[in-house]
């Protein structure tokens, strides 16, 4: 099994600091993803299936760049200032700080299923594939 390297720190991004999670294999990455959130509630409730999901990723070979939108989660500008813009914004800054040697996909999670769609008809940067997902859960 592929051992997995891990980095969380907050870094600058467009005005405010945020928490960037990465996760990476030990060798070098055949691809990377880059995690568009969920909102609000949802972003809460889905960080424990995205870790483990990122974490998954590592263990074969795909390196993975989590962090948190502009006023939400442990962002540190305030939710009053968060725009669907700024958001898009944040993700473009994101994409602008991953490697260009590895395929690039995108991995929308609810609503950042959304900004990724958008985020593909804003950037230059070639995107390789594109995740929805839109976990849900079930009564048993």
């Amino acid at each position: 099994m592929t051992q997995v390297e891990f980095s969380a720190r907050f870094e600058p991004l467009g005005g405010h600091r945020t928490l960037t999670v990465r996760r990476a294999p030990s060798s070098a990455a055949k691809a990377q993803v880059l995690v568009l959130p969920a909102f609000g509630d949802e972003m809460n409730q889905m960080r424990r299936m995205v870790r483990l999901t990122t974490e998954a990723l590592a263990t074969h070979g795909v390196a993975s760049t989590m962090f948190d939108l502009h006023g939400t989660g442990d962002s540190s500008a305030s939710f009053e200032e968060a725009t669907i813009e700024r958001w898009l914004d944040d993700g473009e800054r994101m994409l602008s700080r991953l490697a260009r040697e590895t395929p690039l996909v995108l991995l929308g999670c609810r609503l950042g299923a959304a900004l990724a769609v958008e985020l593909t008809h804003r950037v230059a940067t070639p995107i390789c594939g594109m995740i929805a997902w839109s976990a849900c859960s079930s009564s048993p």
